[in-house]
């Protein structure tokens, strides 16, 4: 990285920090998520982790049937475990959902890290989203989704025309939806406004969010800069009548 980038990069993070805490509110909140969108969250938003859905996939209607009876005491223990047959990540068995920890290297880690942060949710303050666009999901769970119209709720979505037809509770297309949660969170961070939904449970935006949102918080901003500042070097042609030509001589050479 070149020193000029370094500066950026620098004042990037110190303006960001500021930004978050003069707009983020200091009240903990957990995020209940479907996949690994909640861990990117917590990871480009600096918030101390409390969820225990973090680096794991859950398929959508047991998904559904966990949100259904999330208050129920002990809805998130752990009662079993197992290996997934093919790919071999780690799976927790509770009384409603299977995790699939695709991210976790062997079932201690994850159970280790699951159950710590599960006790740490924040019950009295939660956020839950879902990928409406996933394979798991179809015309079964959007109803399903619809009916329990959970607060505090974001469902995104691919723009298809069956999402215009029958708007989904809290719904919130993505013009370039993708099925990994990572990438997805960059791509509907930048349609929404994240801050206010983990402060208010609203979705919404504003000129000045976006702004803000891609000048301190998008992580395509640094190699976006490093582009500009470094462009690729571009083979240039010359035409033909431009090309160098070898020095011709006329007439006789001396000799001495």
């Amino acid at each position: 990285m070149t020193p000029r980038l370094q500066v950026i990069r620098s004042t990037r993070d110190r303006l960001a920090g500021w930004f978050l805490r003069r707009r983020l509110l200091a009240r903990p909140v957990t995020v209940v998520a479907d996949d690994c969108w909640a861990g990117r969250l917590y990871s480009d938003l600096r918030l101390p982790c409390r969820s225990p859905f973090i680096g794991m996939g859950v398929r959508a209607p047991e998904y559904l049937e966990l949100l259904a009876h999330f208050h129920e005491p002990g809805v998130l223990e752990v009662l079993g475990t197992s290996l997934h047959p093919e790919r071999g990540y780690p799976i927790l068995h509770t009384r409603h959902a299977a995790m699939h920890g695709l991210h976790y290297g062997s079932l201690a880690e994850f159970r280790q890290r699951f159950e710590r942060r599960v006790r740490s949710i924040a019950w009295d303050n939660l956020r839950f989203k879902i990928d409406l666009g996933k394979p798991t999901c179809g015309p079964a769970e959007i109803k399903r989704w619809n009916e329990l119209r959970p607060p505090g709720a974001l469902a995104l979505h691919p723009p298809a025309p069956a999402f215009a037809l029958h708007p989904p509770h809290a719904g919130l297309p993505l013009p370039r939806w993708h099925f990994e949660g990572d990438k997805q969170f960059l791509l509907s961070a930048r349609r929404f406004d994240v801050l206010a939904w983990l402060n208010h449970g609203r979705i919404e935006n504003s000129t000045g969010y976006r702004l803000a949102q891609f000048l301190l918080l998008d992580r395509q901003f640094l190699p976006r800069c490093r582009e500009l500042l470094m462009p690729t070097p571009e083979t240039i042609t010359l035409p033909p009548d431009a090309a160098p030509r070898a020095p011709t001589t006329s007439g006789s050479v001396g000799t001495v």
